[in-house]
């Protein structure tokens, strides 16, 4: 009996304890998360800022009518300031102080927006857009000290105005951010970058102060400009699939000249402005797996510097801003309709490509015998497909495996270079060397091509070429130099003009079905063997 009393007595003070620990935690969680003494609520379904009348207070214990107090931000410092569900709030004056923070909405409405008048606030701390509820900042000049959270609506549709968020902006998914009326960077200012994991479309911008990124999972665009300001680096990590969009400039701005934009790993920058991105600052765009794409329906510069992937389609003309040798680490993407081109000035370079080559436009890397860049093509397994236009100067193959699937003419204003592990057999489209100068085919291995054109240019072999398809000499002045090397035609042999020269060490092959074709030899030509194997053609 006594030990049953005991246990009693036992369990009667642990669920005390419990009722008191509860009690405590109960207080502890109203004090951090209920509401503090100053703090303002809107009270009416519609009202002004300035109406005293329209706002309730907290003093401690209750919400009460507002009296000497004045509105929000009227006579000192405010507390937290809440925009109620239900209710529409009109800034109508500017705010002389401070907010502590400011939330709109309570999780179904509320509306926060101004009247069409620059108005002044400044939040200390954070902004919050809670669900349902939507904040218009048009004509503002609003500053935010803390973060602002977006799970309702933020919107400015007024190029009025100055917006500047120094913490980070955060919008949830279901957020949206709409801001593309603006068009000056300095009117909306971000210190500590953007996560969007809803709906991000912006009009001008400008990043400054610190190191900062863009991120999320959300489509997020920006329609004007967009500048870094000062020494500072602005990464794109939106995993969204359209990437981030920038329709405007994007471009750095002041400090020493050391403003950075980096595309990270796997990221994708769709890029429809006008200039040069980042025209004398720094574009690092060659992260393991990111892309670029020039996208305007217009004409385009693209930046001469190393990419992963670059891609340009949407129409029209997209240029190299000058010849300065750059490299694409893996695939070169051209769309129809999309013509990518070295610049109308005298110069040249080097582009190396070390992926695949899909072109479905024009890719024309020669304007003149002054104005070119050469294209070296490095990818082990190599992939050239599309059969849109293809202009080269110099074109080298460094590869191992090559499949050119590409049914395009092939313009050649340069030289050929195979240096490829194999010899290498390009199984479509024709290679057609026309720069009416003295050109050449050779490198570590020898070539088969689907079918060869020389359009009055001199030619000299300098390994051993065979054509499986139509080998075709046009045009007065044309030679073509075996120098010492094997020369096999396998299907046909079309001739206008044009003739042979050769060596005591050439071979001449020709395994040619067409008939009736002047097989024509310089004056100083010689041959180790000439080799007929079809009897049914003539020459």
């Amino acid at each position: 009996m006594t030990q049953k009393l005991i246990l009693s007595r036992k369990k009667m003070k642990l669920s005390l304890f419990r009722l008191t620990l509860f009690a405590v935690l109960s207080t502890l969680s109203f004090n951090i998360y209920g509401q503090s003494v100053g703090d303002y609520r809107s009270n009416a379904a519609t009202m002004n800022w300035s109406a005293d009348a329209s706002w309730e207070i907290y003093n401690g214990s209750v919400w009460v009518s507002v009296t000497s107090e004045g509105y929000p931000g009227e006579s000192g410092v405010s507390g937290a300031v809440t925009i109620r569900d239900g209710h529409t709030v009109t800034i109508n004056v500017s705010i002389p102080n401070a907010l502590n923070s400011l939330v709109v909405g309570e999780g179904a409405s509320g509306l926060l927006t101004t009247d069409n008048t620059n108005r002044t606030i400044t939040v200390t701390n954070n902004l919050s857009i809670i669900s349902g509820g939507t904040y218009n900042v048009n004509r503002s000049v609003l500053t935010v000290g803390g973060t602002t959270t977006i799970s309702g609506v933020l919107s400015d549709a007024n190029t009025n105005g100055t917006n500047i968020f120094t913490g980070r902006v955060t919008v949830n998914n279901g957020g949206q951010w709409t801001s593309t009326s603006e068009t000056t960077v300095t009117d909306m200012i971000f210190r500590n970058g953007i996560t969007n994991n809803g709906t991000f479309t912006a009009g001008a911008a400008q990043f400054d102060t610190n190191n900062q990124s863009i991120d999320g999972s959300g489509a997020t665009s920006f329609a004007n400009d967009v500048r870094i300001e000062g020494d500072i680096t602005l990464s794109n990590d939106v995993s969204h699939a359209s990437g981030l969009r920038i329709d405007g400039n994007l471009n750095g701005n002041g400090g020493t000249g050391l403003a950075i934009f980096k595309n990270n790993d796997n990221r994708t920058l769709d890029y429809r402005g006008t200039n040069t991105p980042m025209t004398s600052y720094t574009f690092d765009v060659d992260q393991a797996g990111n892309t670029v794409i020039y996208f305007r329906n217009n004409a385009q510069t693209v930046k001469n510097t190393n990419y992963y992937n670059l891609s340009v389609g949407n129409g029209n003309t997209k240029t190299f801003e000058s010849y300065a040798n750059f490299t694409i680490a893996n695939n070169l993407n051209i769309e129809a309709s999309t013509t990518l081109i070295v610049q109308n000035a005298d110069g040249n370079g080097v582009l190396t490509i070390g992926g695949d080559f899909i072109n479905a436009g024009t890719f024309d890397m020669r304007r003149s015998s002054v104005r070119y860049m050469n294209v070296e093509l490095t990818k082990p397994t190599l992939t050239v497909s599309g059969n849109g236009a293809y202009d080269f100067n110099t074109l080298t193959l460094s590869n191992t495996d090559l499949t050119w699937s590409s049914t395009s003419t092939v313009t050649i204003g340069g030289d050929f270079i195979n240096n490829t592990a194999n010899s290498l057999t390009v199984s479509a489209g024709t290679f057609d060397f026309n720069s009416g100068v003295n050109q050449s085919i050779g490198g570590a291995n020898s070539t088969t091509f689907s079918n060869l054109t020389i359009n009055n240019a001199d030619i000299i072999l300098n390994r051993d070429v065979i054509v499986s398809g139509t080998y075709t000499m046009n045009n007065g002045g044309t030679t073509f130099n075996l120098n010492g090397y094997n020369f096999t035609i396998n299907g046909s042999y079309v001739r206008t003009n044009g003739s042979f020269i050769g060596n005591a060490l050439s071979n001449l092959v020709l395994n040619c079905t067409a008939s009736d074709q002047n097989l024509t030899f310089s004056t100083t030509f010689s041959l180790n063997n000439l080799t007929i194997n079809n009897a049914s053609a003539s020459y």
